[in-house]
């Protein structure tokens, strides 16, 4: 992001920018099964996973960030 290279879809992957590289035609398919996956999961701790990465995005530290996931997490146990 900082260069602005354009990166192709096997680097991509390989350095971990990506989760994985599909044909064109197994995108939809493999799209609806990866939402699935996560459709297992009950939305109030699909919601607060999605709250703490975007809040995290701003952390000022490592350990910040720890801190408010740990935060999260109790909170969930209630």
């Amino acid at each position: 992001m900082l260069t602005g290279r354009p990166v192709e879809a096997e680097e991509a992957e390989r350095i971990g920018l990506c989760a994985r590289v599909v044909e064109d035609e197994q995108l939809l398919s493999q799209a609806e099964a990866f939402a699935r996956t996560v459709l297992i999961n009950s939305p109030f701790s699909v919601r607060h996973t999605k709250r703490v990465m975007w809040q995290n995005l701003d952390a000022p530290s490592y350990d910040s960030a720890i801190e408010l996931e740990n935060r999260h997490a109790k909170s969930l146990l209630r």
